[in-house]
């Protein structure tokens, strides 16, 4: 990979992108330009993120392994911490930790919201979307979802302090 490869120009993302509606729930959707992707980086990504006026980028949704983020650029809307709604702005950022709470982002204003979105690359994860009902499992190349209450504990998992 030579040195200019690295570099992602301003030009190169201005207006381009792919829409994306997320599989589960159409009605969710914005216009993705993955900038980390564009200079070759494998372990973490960043999406450049364009979200129409009242959209919702993804189902409300919480990762098990992945750390995920949003820096937004411009335009106005709300971050969803579970059932909780918070103003956010340009500026603004906000974390997603593995395990909670689940999140979205709602743009509310009567511009286009753009934002950096950005999360570490596990090659697995466990994604839980509680309005839709369903449990996503990524896996390095592809996605399964089945109805959240298909599953059933059938270990324990161990006390802090406890061996198994």
């Amino acid at each position: 990979m030579s040195t200019p490869d690295l570099i992602v120009r301003a030009d190169a993302v201005a207006e381009g992108g792919f829409a994306f509606r997320h599989p589960l729930d159409p009605s969710k959707g914005c216009t993705m330009m993955p900038v980390s992707r564009m200079a070759g980086m494998k372990a973490s990504a960043v999406n450049l993120v364009r979200i129409a006026p009242g959209e919702q980028a993804f189902p409300l949704h919480v990762h098990h392994g992945e750390e995920e983020w949003v820096y937004v650029i411009s335009g106005t809307g709300e971050v969803m911490l579970d059932q909780a709604r918070h103003a956010m702005g340009p500026g603004d950022f906000v974390a997603f930790p593995p395990g909670g709470p689940a999140h979205a982002m709602v743009n509310t204003g009567a511009d286009e919201m753009v934002c950096l979105m950005g999360s570490d690359l596990t090659t697995t994860d466990v994604i839980e979307a509680p309005e839709l009902g369903k449990r996503i499992t990524r896996f390095a190349d592809r996605y399964e979802a089945a109805p959240i209450d298909t599953f059933k504990t059938i270990m324990p998992g161990k006390n802090e302090g406890e061996s198994q």
